[in-house]
């Protein structure tokens, strides 16, 4: 009996080895296009802003119109940020079908574990696959269980099925406010169009990680997206806050792994030094200014931090008179205001107990279980060494936006960093970026090569492609008519960019990153033509220039 059992424990883990296998195997599968692709129509349009612009239509067009051909449609879309239902939907609507028999084979024992039964669920994972595309492909290696996160897909697509409005608003604070219309009219095309516009759209870790957080929690999208909220805002303090460890205060920006800090057990209240197990580091569009009775503390929103009678509570839900808790007793709580301002922040993950203090009053705060957002996936994953010429490009140009931002720089014209960037971002030409300090504009043109010495762009020396009409890129000529014509800038700022260029308020600077993702950049002076007149359709490469 005793052989019988082992043999049957043996069996079902042989088992569940073969289902995690089968599942990781259609990840994969699903990433590459090789398995969802429908019958005469592999490629849906795209619900978004066909112009190539990394902004998301929101709005549904107006329902009364005529148009002699589809291309108009699409025209009239882009000319007014709207979008129309027949460009979401595709001619094919799966949503009532169920699971077809022929897919028994490739799902395998998951088949008799209740995929065949499932029908709404079922297309919306499909159709999730089909919109994020290679997308999939780079973040296969966050999913720990492919089975749980497949499961997760399934239940989720349910709930959006059945009761598709209620399932886009408990989502909303993780998706963004933005997407909610066009998701919920998405829902009239059907189970597979619904999965493939969420795809298309949506960041794909935000949504692995709903997924997996669903089994977890029973189904219970609430506290899914609660758990992915704390998992994914990465909550942060500004460079130079105090951390108390064992040996005194050192900047937050200073903690390495494997550093102790002090930390306090929330059951029993014991405070030790805990050694520190991971770092984080990221650009916030924005932080929020917490004046407390004796010092401010600059964090992001999500932040928690221990409030009398509430416990955890993020930064953002903390009101005046609360009553937080500190090393030196409790602080009362004078003053939280947002400051709408990109900045770089920190964080770090404390072994066994979750906490560290901050600030001379030693404030207590939870630590980061931080999971990377796309940009930072993307630039982490890879260098622009071991990626296609597409890619490189687009690396090059988020890196670019990434130490700008880190610096202070509004971005006004940028490469898109949601799940859509890259898409976005491929057979986009004309200004790579333009961004706003300090009143004084800046505009770059981004090179990245595979190799780690960046040549001269063009194999040119010190200059710039030539472009038809014998303008240079970046000369006065090539960037008036590229302002003039970019709308996402206001009328107001095309013309401040514009007449910048002959007061230097507006720099011109060359942004080059080496296959080893090492930028570097270099202003971009203006020249003379053959008449020794300051020339509109010439520049050159200057020296260094610092952000």
């Amino acid at each position: 009996m005793l052989q019988k059992n082992r043999q049957n424990r043996s069996l079902a883990a042989h088992a569940l080895m073969r289902r995690s296998w089968l599942l990781a195997l259609v990840l994969s599968l699903l990433a590459s296009g090789s398995v969802w692709a429908q019958e005469g129509n592999s490629n849906p349009p795209s619900s978004g802003d066909t112009s190539g612009s990394s902004s998301i239509v929101t709005q549904e067009c107006p329902r009364n119109q005529c148009f002699s051909t589809v291309e108009a449609r699409k025209a009239f879309g882009v000319a007014n940020s709207c979008y129309f239902l027949e460009d979401i939907c595709t001619n094919f609507d799966p949503g009532t079908q169920a699971a077809q028999e022929e897919d028994r084979g490739f799902w395998g024992s998951l088949w008799d574990a209740g995929v065949g039964a499932i029908k709404a669920g079922y297309e919306f994972v499909k159709g999730l696959y089909a919109g994020l595309g290679d997308q999939i492909s780079d973040l296969i290696g966050l999913v720990s269980d492919p089975l749980e996160v497949a499961q997760g897909l399934i239940e989720l697509g349910k709930q959006f099925i059945e009761n598709p409005e209620e399932t886009i608003k408990k989502l909303a604070s993780v998706i963004g406010q933005d997407l909610v219309n066009q998701f919920n009219q998405a829902t009239q095309c059907g189970a597979y169009d619904l999965g493939r516009v969420i795809g298309q759209n949506i960041n794909p870790v935000v949504i692995l990680k709903v997924a997996s957080k669903l089994v977890k929690f029973g189904g219970k999208l609430d506290d899914a997206v609660r758990a992915t909220k704390i998992d994914l805002g990465c909550a942060s303090f500004v460079a130079g806050t105090p951390v108390l460890t064992p040996d005194g205060s050192q900047a937050i920006n200073n903690i390495q792994v494997g550093n102790s800090v002090l930390s306090r057990d929330e059951k029993t209240w014991l405070d030790a030094p805990k050694p520190v197990t991971n770092t984080f580091g990221r650009v916030a569009p924005s932080y929020r200014e917490l004046t407390t009775e004796f010092e401010t503390y600059r964090l992001t929103d999500e932040h928690p931090l221990w409030v009398q009678g509430k416990g955890w509570t993020e930064a953002k839900d903390i009101t005046d008179d609360d009553v937080v808790v500190s090393l030196k007793g409790d602080v009362r709580v004078t003053g939280n205001e947002a400051v709408a301002k990109p900045v770089q922040v920190y964080n770090f993950s404390v072994n066994e107990t979750p906490s560290y203090f901050v600030g001379d009053a030693g404030l207590w705060v939870h630590n980061a279980t931080c999971a990377p957002n796309f940009r930072e996936y993307f630039l982490g994953a890879k260098k622009p060494k071991d990626l296609d010429s597409a890619k490189k490009g687009y690396w090059g140009e988020l890196n670019t936006k990434q130490k700008l931002e880190a610096e202070g720089y509004e971005a006004k014209v940028a490469v898109g960093d949601g799940s859509s960037g890259f898409g976005d971002w491929v057979g986009q030409t004309g200004i790579d970026g333009i961004y706003k300090k300090d009143g004084k504009w800046v505009i770059v043109e981004s090179k990245t090569t595979g190799s780690t010495n960046v040549r001269d762009p063009c194999d040119t020396t010190g200059r710039l492609c030539t472009l038809t009409g014998n303008e240079r890129q970046m000369s006065d000529k090539w960037i008036v008519d590229r302002v003039n014509s970019n709308s996402n800038l206001t009328q107001a700022e095309r013309t401040e960019i514009i007449n910048g260029l002959g007061t230097g308020n507006t720099s011109r600077v060359l942004s080059k990153t080496d296959g080893n993702g090492n930028t570097t950049f270099n202003e971009i002076l203006p020249t003379t033509d053959a008449s020794g007149l300051p020339s509109t359709t010439d520049v050159r490469v200057g020296g260094t220039w610092t952000p």
